[in-house]
Formats: C-alpha cells, sequence, structure tokens
C-alpha cells in the first residue's frame, strides 16, 4: 500500500512540472531596453481614442522613445551613483510615495 502512495506521488510531481498543464501567459513585447520590458498592454492603457493612423503611429513611437531614454537615464544614473546614495535616493521616494497618498487620503 505504501508503494501506491509513493508511485501516485512521484507521478503527481511529475505532472505538476508538465508544461500541458501550465496556463501560458502571452503578453506582447513592443520593446526592450536592458532589463526593462514594455508591454503592447502599457501603450494601449494610455493610448488616446479617436487618432488617425498617422497620429497613432507618431504617438505610439513617440510613447516607445520617450519610454526607452527614461529608461536608458535612470539606469545610466543609478550605475553612476553610489550604492549609498541610491539607498538615500530610494527612502526619499517611499517617504514622498507615502506623504502622496496620506495627503489624498485626507482630502477624501
Amino acid at each position: 500500500m505504501k508503494l501506491n502512495h509513493t508511485i501516485v506521488f512521484a507521478l503527481l510531481l511529475s505532472l505538476s512540472g508538465c508544461d500541458f498543464y501550465k496556463t501560458q501567459q502571452t503578453k506582447e513585447i513592443v520593446a526592450v531596453v536592458n532589463e526593462h520590458v514594455l508591454y503592447e498592454e502599457d501603450i494601449k492603457k494610455v493610448f488616446p481614442s479617436n487618432l488617425s493612423e498617422e497620429d497613432s503611429i507618431i504617438f505610439v513611437k513617440s510613447f516607445i522613445d520617450d519610454w526607452a531614454m527614461d529608461n536608458i537615464l535612470m539606469d545610466n544614473a543609478k550605475f553612476n551613483l553610489p550604492l549609498k546614495e541610491q539607498e538615500r535616493y530610494e527612502k526619499m521616494v517611499d517617504k514622498y510615495r507615502s506623504e502622496l497618498f496620506n495627503r489624498r487620503r485626507q482630502k477624501v
């Protein structure tokens, strides 16, 4: 009886690692900069409605260019800052984020 449980357990364990049973989430990648990935859904979130085809192309190209440049500049800035300074900035950003949300909460 113990052998049957071991076999069943081994079978279930091997099936859990099988890609067949895993749900695959496929997101359409639009651009990659270093370790940053821009997905189509990210653009759709900010895409204005009622643009002509030409304006849509201009908007998307501009959005991707701005996104890429922001990430390149941020990565270069982090690369050139000592770790202690980066940690200090992260603490300042966290404090500012907290203050923003708290002020917004007080207004509601």
